[in-house]
């Protein structure tokens, strides 16, 4: 998944207060799924060469770009950055929110707590694994 500073253009409009909220849930709504489309392949990629993955110094860089050649969007493109993390932090992984609300769903429906072990244990090799990648 590669970011880039290339500017989308779009018109701004006017409009009362609720069309507007009504547009802004909207499109963050499209933006979120289509950053969740494109995390599944991101993920099969991880590990590769050309992934074309990016980092906090490349995000910098692209969003540097985006300030000096159209600083207008820079707003847009801080808000997509968020919703992307928004949506990886809600992945059910360990050591993120998702994987938290994922085992409170899991006890929920045993009705009782899963052991403490167990999930410290999965934080714990997650951890390893991502420090290995």
């Amino acid at each position: 998944v590669e970011i880039t500073s290339k500017v989308l253009t779009s018109t701004k409009t006017r409009l009362p207060p609720l069309q507007a909220a009504l547009r802004a849930t909207r499109v963050v709504g499209q933006d979120v799924r289509t950053v969740a489309v494109t995390l599944l392949p991101a993920f099969k990629s991880i590990g590769r060469e050309d992934a074309g993955l990016q980092g906090p110094l490349a995000i910098s860089r692209t969003a540097g770009q985006i300030a000096v050649e159209a600083p207008s969007q820079l707003l847009d493109f801080v808000a997509l950055l968020s919703i992307n993390l928004a949506v990886f932090n809600a992945l059910p992984i360990p050591g993120l929110d998702g994987f938290q609300l994922a085992v409170l769903a899991i006890e929920a429906a045993r009705g009782k707590r899963l052991p403490e072990g167990l999930t410290t244990a999965l934080n714990v090799v997650t951890l390893l694994v991502f420090i290995l990648v």
